[in-house]
């Protein structure tokens, strides 16, 4: 099932064309990855060498230069405005559902999720 990665930082200067890829209708789902770095407070980089013509167009960036992705999400700090995050990708993405990719080291970081779903009314559509 095709997915719609979201980027962190990267998000080209020209956000209106960046804001269609949601609504591609190869898209059926869009994931937010949390906590998947091996390197915490690194992010990662996709080498120039690894970055395929596809890949530069779904994130917007220019073929021949290395990718960073930063090791925080650029659009929220904590889980109320994750999910306030979440709710604005599934309305501009035209109802598709949004969820999380998560690797928790602490229990208490997913109870922070739950207890910001039931303060705030919004729910993840999904949870891996």
């Amino acid at each position: 099932v095709p997915t719609a990665e979201v980027p962190g930082a990267d998000v080209p200067d020209d956000v209106a064309s960046w804001l269609q890829v949601p609504r591609r209708n190869q898209i059926k789902m869009i994931e937010i990855k949390l906590s998947q770095g091996a390197k915490p407070g690194h992010g990662g980089i996709l080498p120039a060498s690894k970055l395929t013509e596809e890949i530069a167009e779904i994130r917007g960036v220019k073929m021949g230069a290395d990718v960073h992705s930063p090791p925080r999400h650029a659009a929220f700090s904590n889980p109320a405005e994750m999910l306030q995050f979440a709710a604005q990708l599934r309305e501009l993405s035209g109802g598709k559902p949004v969820g999380i990719k998560l690797c928790i080291g602490y229990p208490v970081e997913f109870a922070a999720i739950v207890r910001a779903m039931v303060d705030t009314g919004i729910r993840l559509d999904f949870i891996t």
